[in-house]
């Protein structure tokens, strides 16, 4: 925690990611300030049948777009996609980020753009390095274990655990390729 102390918002927290308990047990470790001026991003095909509605049966429609909401309303949480082909909608997503951020909202990231077992840990996506050269705002890793044990990938019931959430020291990532500014990111994460 003291690694937050001296920092002002707005930040990027870029963690690996494991489970769907991982942005509410990082919420839960982040002191108040933090904590809710925060907006984690989400996978956006993850909710493919509230943004295309026409492609699923209505149960299904209104399954997910109730997970939709009820994300967005209590984690702040803004979609991203992953798989979405074209620049225009990347651009305007980001945008929606450099919006928050102007707006003094932090971002909750998992540049994996998967969940991984804790022993494999994936290789961290080139947008997070474009993303954080392009807002100039300092980025915190985040480095979670045991969430999978916790909450296994398919479970939708936690069991008892051990977890632990590691605070890295911000860096900036700025200037050069945004893929090796996201290996970077990755070695900070991976060495926590």
């Amino acid at each position: 925690m003291e690694r937050l102390n001296s920092l002002a918002r707005p930040a990027i927290f870029a963690a690996n990611h494991q489970s769907h308990l991982d942005t509410p047990l990082i919420l839960a470790a982040l002191p108040a300030r933090w904590r809710y001026r925060i907006a984690p991003a989400m996978y956006k095909e993850y909710f493919a049948a509230h943004f295309q509605p026409h492609r699923f049966p209505p149960r299904t429609r209104l399954s997910i777009s109730a997970q939709y909401y009820l994300t967005s309303l209590f984690f702040n949480a803004f979609p991203v996609p992953q798989q979405e082909a074209g620049v225009p909608d990347v651009l305007r997503y980001a945008g929606d980020a450099g919006d928050l951020v102007s707006d003094g909202w932090s971002i909750l990231i998992y540049p994996e753009g998967e969940r991984r077992p804790s022993h494999q840990m994936g290789e961290f996506r080139a947008g997070v390095g474009w993303l954080a050269s392009r807002l100039k705002v300092p980025v915190v890793p985040v480095h979670l274990e045991g969430v999978d044990q916790v909450m296994p990938r398919g479970k939708v019931v936690p069991r008892f655990g051990a977890t632990q959430v590691r605070f890295g020291q911000p860096v900036w990532l700025d200037g050069g390729d945004p893929g090796t500014l996201a290996h970077r990111l990755e070695q900070t994460v991976h060495a926590l």
